[in-house]
């Protein structure tokens, strides 16, 4: 959970960790115990490079900017070997709600 511009964001895994249905959505609230409302759709789904993005956390880089390091599959070996890998993108925002646009992303990103 993390507090932004007067709201409190809970992010969280849905659906089994080893399919390409786990994704990550997000709740928000005005107070940490809530109630929370969840945003229309995940905010991060699996695309063509990976899949069952998810177990993440939501974290301030050096510059102040929220970022996401999470897990997820290569695409074409979801559940399989080499086993899920850590990711890291940015979080942007618009609309009161976080986004990811774009993520995962296929390429190492720089560093936040």
């Amino acid at each position: 959970m993390i507090f932004e511009s007067g709201s409190y964001y809970l992010f969280y895994s849905a659906n089994g960790y080893a399919s390409t249905r786990y994704a990550i959505g997000v709740a928000r609230a005005s107070s940490p115990l809530g109630p929370f409302t969840k945003a229309s759709a995940p905010i991060l789904v699996s695309n063509a490079a990976y899949g069952g993005p998810g177990h993440g956390s939501v974290v301030r880089g050096p510059g102040g900017e929220w970022v996401h390091v999470y897990h997820a599959w290569q695409a074409a070996h979801v559940g399989s070997a080499p086993g899920r890998l850590d990711l890291v993108d940015r979080i942007s925002w618009s609309g009161g709600w976080p986004h990811m646009y774009g993520a995962p992303t296929p390429r190492s990103q720089p560093v936040p």
